[in-house]
């Protein structure tokens, strides 16, 4: 069996080549920004390294996102505060570099925290580690590698959904979708845990709590959709046809 890293390049990416940038001041008021791509690659390929040999990984998978994603479909509103915020220098030219030099993934319409979700939910004979900093993974059930305590931990159905359900009421604001008004994630955590105490259905507390806003269960189901992370069953990857959280799966 191989341990395989399930990484989210996107963010090393990213970073890499915002690390590089570099602004120059050629006097009188004029500037330029200005990046070397070789030193992008270096960044990479030492992330990725110290990655697989943190983790004792036999292989990796950078995973990257589409340029069309199906969220902003169904909710033009998701990341509609990222319009018109460029991408730093070198961009292009090093997600080229990963792709001709690192087995990758990127699946239609989907964004790579979906691509892991899926490679790391799809049962063979294989370990897949997911590899990310974003908190919204851990709405996934699996494997995972703690970035920063260099260590892989679990996460079962159970903690997995309640994550989700906690996300559903929260919002993101840093992805634009709104959650349930005035609630945090300690609140949100103490309802669900109550509501797990008690035995009731956590996506029945959810919609609830949205009721009690003031808003409605279609406005629950909206944001559940934009905070689901899609799982191996939830994607066809022959038609690329998504399949949209609902109640029923969860039941």
């Amino acid at each position: 069996m191989d341990r395989v890293a399930v990484i989210d390049a996107d963010i090393i990416l990213y970073k890499a080549c915002r690390v590089a940038e570099e602004a120059v001041d050629w006097g009188n008021d004029q500037w330029i920004l200005w990046s070397n791509l070789n030193q992008v690659k270096t960044i990479i390929d030492d992330q990725i390294d110290l990655i697989v040999e943190e983790m004792e990984a036999d292989r990796s998978i950078l995973c990257f996102s589409d340029k069309k994603n199906y969220r902003k479909e169904i909710n033009p509103e998701y990341k509609a505060n990222r319009r018109g915020v460029r991408k730093p220098l070198c961009f292009v030219p090093a997600l080229q570099y990963c792709k001709d030099t690192y087995p990758f993934r990127l699946f239609k319409s989907l964004e790579a925290d979906d691509t892991i979700g899926i490679i790391a939910t799809t049962e063979n004979e294989n370990e897949y580690v997911i590899v990310s900093e974003d908190k919204d993974l851990l709405t996934v059930p699996g494997t995972h590698w703690d970035l920063k305590l260099k260590k892989i931990f679990k996460i079962d159905d159970e903690e997995a959904d309640f994550n989700f359900f906690r996300q559903t009421l929260t919002g993101d604001t840093v992805d634009n979708y709104k959650g349930c008004p005035k609630i945090g994630k300690v609140t949100a955590e103490k309802v669900l845990k109550e509501a797990k105490v008690e035995k009731e259905p956590l996506w029945e507390t959810v919609v609830n709590m949205y009721l009690k806003a003031g808003l409605t269960e279609e406005d629950a189901i909206m944001n559940a959709r934009m905070a689901r992370i899609l799982r191996r069953d939830e994607y066809d990857l022959v038609t690329n046809e998504i399949k949209l959280w609902k109640e029923e799966d969860y039941e």
